[in-house]
């Protein structure tokens, strides 16, 4: 018999995936994923606070400092149906360039 597989509300913690990323002058598309079938994901830029997201999110006007360009950072975390929550959720760090 193959091994049963859990369902969300046993499987603990999802884990999370960036899948895809990309950078567009002062802009920036995430695409990212879970391991369990129709968890909700959360994002957040840099040290703000995380919101309700949905994978292909675009953040726009991540400028840099006059002449030097800053690294960001965006971090997405995956919670399952039963709440639980990836407790290391997964980050893209990358440089945008000076005004």
């Amino acid at each position: 018999n193959p091994p049963a597989v859990p369902s969300p509300s046993t499987a603990g913690a999802p884990n999370t995936f960036i899948d895809a990323y990309s950078i567009s002058g002062n802009n920036a598309t995430v695409s990212f994923s879970s391991d369990q079938p129709g968890a909700r994901f959360q994002c957040k830029l840099d040290a703000g606070p995380w919101n309700t997201c949905s994978s292909g999110l675009t953040y726009h006007g991540l400028a840099g400092k006059p002449a030097l360009p800053v690294v960001h950072t965006i971090a997405v975390r995956a919670t399952n149906f039963a709440l639980d929550t990836d407790l290391t959720p997964a980050a893209v760090s990358f440089p945008t360039p000076g005004p």
